[in-house]
């Protein structure tokens, strides 16, 4: 099958783009042929000149190329809605993956500026997060961002045959603003089952892997932890780093890895105690809550988004911000030795590697034209 994969790289690289990669890779050692068509935020300098650049070289592809199925991930901001009519021009049918709430909300995320669950836009009308400038703190960014998501949401709508969604929450919370279930199916991203060839051990540290922005509540894990004084590793980079490393400040037990991958990224998971994923939005999926239960470990989560249909046991849930229940949760998980992974936790079939392929192909099939 001849594939299109069409994605706006974020400036700092993220779950997204890793999504991208991988799925780039598992098609193309399948035996298909994916061609990958892609812009970085970070390279933007002219937003208009650039997104010209960029239609005009998909232009210059589509006409010199066949693809049977277009697969769109992000498009914000650089490529933007016209890439839906260009590719229904060559009659290209289309998926697109929903990673976030970007339909939804013009942060994506479904949170105000006071990082609190907010759906007041949801439903189309943009005008609240405009006037509270949600989009990156600023007015006219923000205002520009909604006219995009109006226009977007309504010409995806008619265009995309069949959505993607990462987890059943994500297919919900678009139903319930408008988004029809029909044209919504459910593919989890995938987890490794490769065997693991090196020791799994607990070398006496919590461990947190994400970005460092917001919604993901990394500030009030690092307030839990200066007090508590157990060893937290941080891995991920973002825009609150230096805010979050101040605030770390003088805590000897918390460190900042930044941005890791490959055998480093295995090694600090083999190695670490228990996993936390604190997050304070709508959680689309939750990857490192599979990559931590491959190797054992328990994982701390917030009660909120796709979190809890992953991690059941009651008291490893917590209220997402909440500074006593994560205290709570950590140190009730201190208290208990050689725990492991719950008995009844496993990695769901569905998030295997033969799977996520089998699935891809099977909605890419049903969308051909």
């Amino acid at each position: 099958m001849r594939v299109l994969q069409i994605h706006n790289q974020y400036k700092e690289w993220g779950g997204e783009d890793a999504v991208v990669a991988n799925e780039h890779e598992l098609l193309t050692k399948a035996g298909h042929q994916v061609t990958r068509i892609e812009v970085r935020n970070s390279t933007v300098n002219s937003l208009f000149s650039d997104r010209h650049t960029w239609y005009s070289s998909l232009k210059h592809f589509l006409d010199n190329n066949s693809v049977d199925v277009a697969h769109i991930h992000n498009i914000y901001s650089v490529i933007g809605n016209s890439v839906y009519e260009l590719l229904d021009t060559y009659k290209i049918p289309m998926v697109q993956t929903l990673h976030n709430y970007r339909f939804l909300c013009a942060n994506g995320c479904l949170l105000d500026t006071n990082n609190k669950v907010c759906q007041r836009c949801a439903r189309g009308n943009m005008a609240y997060g405009v006037m509270k400038k949600c989009y990156r703190g600023s007015y006219a960014q923000s205002a520009f961002m909604a006219w995009q998501i109006q226009e977007g949401r309504s010409v995806a709508q008619r265009y995309v045959s069949k959505f993607i969604a990462v987890s059943e929450f994500v297919k919900q919370k678009y139903e319930e603003f408008g988004f029809s279930g029909a044209q919504i199916a459910v593919k989890p991203n995938f987890a490794s089952r490769a065997a693991i060839t090196k020791p799994v051990c607990d070398k006496g540290y919590a461990l947190y892997m994400g970005r460092l922005s917001p919604e993901k509540g990394v500030g009030n894990l690092v307030r839990v932890f200066s007090d508590i004084k157990y060893p937290l590793k941080i891995v991920g980079d973002g825009p609150l780093r230096e805010e979050l490393q101040q605030l770390a400040y003088g805590a000897d037990n918390i460190e900042f890895l930044g941005y890791v991958q490959g055998e480093e990224k295995e090694q600090v998971l083999r190695e670490c105690s228990f996993v936390i994923v604190p997050s304070e939005w709508f959680e689309t999926f939750g990857m490192v809550v599979q990559e931590a239960y491959r190797y054992g470990k328990v994982v701390l989560a917030s009660k909120i988004g796709a979190l809890p249909h992953h991690v059941q046991q009651a008291n490893h849930l917590f209220d997402p911000g909440s500074y006593s229940g994560l205290y709570t949760a950590v140190t009730s998980q201190l208290n208990k030795k050689d725990e492991g992974l719950p008995r009844n936790t496993t990695l769901d079939s569905d998030w295997a590697v033969t799977d996520a392929v089998s699935q891809l192909l099977k909605i890419y099939e049903t969308v051909q034209r």
